[in-house]
């Protein structure tokens, strides 16, 4: 899989200027500046979804996430702007809840769990957990595709860029026999599916090659497929046929996506799990 990265080399006068080109390194409208409490309305919605750290500013100075490390901030919308928050630190997976107000923002106890691991992810995973947790403001670029978690005096900040299915390839890893989620035969090729930026959808289904086109909403985490279609090549052997077909009806009765990390859960509307792959 291809790891998210950050590496920031900024030139800088001032604090300000700092924080102005981070945000336009995560997709923000930099003409706003950092936003003072109040000064603009956004809507609750924008938060919900996966994201992903791309870096962090903690009493004037920037923190890069360090190489190999993904460190994610995922938001479930609650009703009446708050959200259950989680994700993985670096270390530990963490899980809050936050309001937001307009431009207000504010976290509840940050719980973690306890284990160790390597020094400079600890440090990392402590400068951004303790950031997180005295934040008071967040804004959001131009449709919602980064955002800045912070202090509305600039010092500190986290810096997100959503996560989404768009332009990503996943190669499946188990799947839902009727009975449980079981990992593939080691005998048996590996479906594999790829989401275009265009909202089209191609793969391979263990036998066959498919293409077709999707629609979903990264905030409310949704999923459908449309135009569905295969190549008609023979399988080799009843496993691969019966695979094939498995994967193909899974496929059509997903309706909610789950990221975490590597990991892309495809789920029907009742939330049992379907398919589940790993990043390619």
């Amino acid at each position: 899989m291809t790891k998210m990265k950050a590496s920031f080399v900024l030139t800088v006068v001032s604090v300000s200027f700092l924080i102005l080109g981070v945000m336009a390194l995560a997709g923000c409208s930099s003409s706003k500046g950092v936003p003072q409490h109040g000064q603009e309305e956004i809507a609750p919605a924008d938060l919900a979804g996966d994201w992903v750290v791309l870096s962090v500013l903690s009493d004037g100075t920037e923190y890069s996430v360090p190489a190999g490390l993904a460190v994610t901030f995922s938001a479930d919308a609650q009703g009446g702007g708050t959200y259950a928050i989680y994700g993985f630190g670096g270390v530990n997976n963490y899980n809050t809840s936050a309001t937001v107000a307009g431009s207000d923002f504010s976290v509840g106890e940050i719980a973690t769990t306890l284990m160790a691991g390597d020094p400079e992810m600890e440090n990392f995973e402590r400068i951004f957990l303790d950031v997180l947790a005295s934040a008071d403001t967040i804004t959001f670029s131009a449709g919602s595709s980064g955002a800045v978690i912070g202090d509305s005096i600039g010092r500190n900040a986290v810096i997100l860029k959503r996560l989404g299915l768009e332009d990503s390839g996943w190669v499946l890893t188990s799947y839902n026999t009727g009975n449980a989620v079981a990992s593939l035969d080691s005998g048996i090729a590996r479906p594999e599916i790829v989401f275009g930026a265009d909202g089209s959808v191609s793969g391979f289904t263990g036998v066959n090659y498919l293409t077709g086109s999707y629609e979903l909403d990264n905030g409310k985490r949704t999923l459908s497929f449309s135009q569905m279609g295969t190549t008609r090549m023979a399988a080799a052997d009843e496993d691969a046929a019966k695979m094939e077909q498995d994967y193909l009806d899974l496929l059509g009765r997903s309706s909610v996506y789950q990221l975490s990390g590597d990991t892309l859960r495809l789920l029907d509307k009742s939330g049992k799990t379907l398919l589940v792959f790993t990043r390619k």
